[in-house]
């Protein structure tokens, strides 16, 4: 998945491109936040509510966005949920 395709899908369901530095981009919707990282073997996304998790409402907004996605368990409170798309090339 490239990072036109990963804008054009958040920018469908109504997010704005909020920070753009390469390989790391974030969007906005309302009080939903969305980090992006491509930086390594798989590309991550994180996302928060009014920057707080919501593991819930992650898994249901990912499951939309990106079937794909796989939850990462995290062992400690985090302000976001981090999700896993394996990167086809």
């Amino acid at each position: 998945m490239t990072k036109q395709e990963i804008i054009k899908r958040f920018e469908s369901f109504g997010f704005k491109l909020g920070l753009d530095q390469g390989l790391v981009f974030g969007f906005i919707k309302r009080n939903t936040t969305s980090m992006c990282s491509m930086i390594g073997e798989n590309i991550t996304i994180s996302l928060s509510f009014n920057l707080k998790q919501d593991k819930d409402r992650a898994v249901k907004l990912m499951t939309q966005l990106f079937p794909t996605a796989t939850y990462i368990e995290q062992n400690e409170l985090l302000h976001a949920c981090y999700f896993s798309i394996q990167r086809i090339n």
